[in-house]
């Protein structure tokens, strides 16, 4: 597992958290509208989609592996951590284009 990809687990839980806030305060204006016009009809919106889509992506996620980011730490302090640019630069493209999908 690569480090960066924390950065995109956490991204997707902020996402996913404002989903449902965004979800509540929709199901919320719904039953105050099935209140007032007696319906019983229950719609799916794009929104609700979206969130259980991205809760489906954060369970595909690995648990972050606390060895390997402590092994990396120490090489940090140590001053014995090489940089490999081409991941570098993967991470940030990477990262990039996911901000710009979400």
């Amino acid at each position: 597992m690569k480090i960066e990809d924390r950065d995109l687990l956490y991204g997707l839980r902020h996402y996913v958290n404002d989903l449902k806030g965004v979800e509540r305060v929709q199901r919320e204006e719904r039953t105050r509208q099935r209140v007032d016009t007696g319906s019983d009809r229950v719609e799916i919106s794009k929104r609700s989609k979206e969130a259980e889509k991205a809760r489906r992506v954060i369970e595909k996620v690995p648990p972050v592996d606390e060895k390997k980011v402590a092994d990396v730490k120490r090489s940090i302090e140590k001053g014995s951590y090489n940089v490999r640019a081409q991941e570098v630069a993967e991470g940030i493209i990477r990262k990039s284009i996911i901000d710009t999908i979400l």
